[in-house]
């Protein structure tokens, strides 16, 4: 009985043991497990972060101007108001801006495939310095430079084509506008009828000068205008030099008034009537070559994205404040 016994205590054990041996192996199988599966955790978690690193780094070099080598006719757009800087892109309107478009210039004038450029207009004009930034830069670029004149390539825009080799236009675009605005809405009677004042704090006589909160006096009107006509003169001038006409000439056609492209022919503002196929036919045969056309566009990069809207946002923060500071500045010029 007692041997009996004996023999079951050392069954009991026995049994014990290897159950004590099965935990003990399945622990570290599971400690391997653990060790492998971090591992593989930290190398996908590291590869991950790689390739989200060389996405961020990808996005945040984007940007310039996009060319391609499959035509060899450069088309840059000219489209909206021409500003220097901002006002297009992914919130605000559409607008030319200046500086986007004499680098597509530059890059286009460097490239060897683009054996011409054509500026594809369709702009109402804009700001004098950004009309003019371009102006200059098609002035230096060394190929040839055609401009096409869709639906309406006035003032600022017109200044732009007159600087490029050929003017194109179609007979019903609407082109010339050799003028410069800068009329604005004026709040002063409404303000008095309804019993506001507008409390004039000011360093320097002329500083809130065409404030649309106060009277414009005779006197400021005066040097507000001496400034557009010294403008409307820089205009004239640049007109007939790019266009190889006399200065009378020029100001006896700069009113303001706007002409049908059939009549810009005939007055010597545009060169010819037509469309994108007949600038295309004559850089061909100008060249000798089949003319394919590519547009060039600038692309904003994500760094510009993301500046552009923290810009929006403070603006809109300090809209109010920056409104009633900036409200009383003198009229800004347009060529318009």
């Amino acid at each position: 009985m007692a041997r009996s016994l004996r023999t079951s205590e050392l069954q009991a054990h026995s049994l014990s043991q290897d159950n004590s041996d099965s935990s003990s192996l399945f622990r570290k199988v599971w400690k391997v497990f653990q060790v492998v599966g971090g591992v593989l955790a930290a190398v996908v978690t590291l590869a991950m972060l790689v390739v989200l690193g060389l996405v961020v780094l990808a996005l945040f070099s984007l940007g310039g101007t996009s060319l391609s080598s499959e035509g060899n006719v450069a088309v840059i757009p000219i489209e909206g108001v021409i500003v220097s800087s901002g006002g297009g892109g992914l919130f605000g309107e559409d607008a030319a801006v200046s500086r986007d478009i004499v680098k597509e210039l530059e890059d286009a004038d460097q490239d060897s495939g683009k054996l011409a450029i054509i500026l594809d207009i369709n702009s109402p004009g804009g700001l004098p310095v950004a009309s003019a930034e371009i102006a200059e830069a098609i002035g230096r670029v060394k190929k040839p430079v055609y401009a096409l004149i869709r639906d309406i390539g006035a003032s600022g825009a017109y200044w732009v084509a007159s600087s490029s080799d050929v003017i194109y236009a179609h007979e019903a675009s609407q082109t010339g506008s050799i003028g410069v605005l800068a009329s604005y809405v004026e709040y002063a009677g409404f303000l008095e009828r309804y019993n506001f004042t507008y409390r004039r704090l000011v360093a320097g006589k002329y500083k809130d000068s065409g404030s649309p909160y106060t009277r414009l006096t005779d006197e400021e009107q005066g040097v507000i205008q001496q400034d557009l006509d010294s403008l409307h003169e820089i205009f004239i001038s640049a007109v007939a030099k790019n266009r190889n006409m006399s200065v009378e000439s020029v100001r006896f056609l700069a009113t303001g008034a706007v002409y049908s492209g059939r009549d810009a022919v005939h007055l010597g503002l545009v060169d010819k009537l037509g469309t994108l196929h007949e600038v295309l036919v004559d850089i061909g045969e100008k060249l000798n070559v089949t003319a394919t056309p590519v547009v060039i566009k600038h692309q904003e990069s994500l760094r510009d994205l993301l500046k552009s809207v923290l810009s929006r946002s403070a603006y809109s923060v300090g809209a109010g404040f920056g409104n009633a500071l900036t409200s009383a500045s003198r009229p800004v010029p347009f060529l318009s």
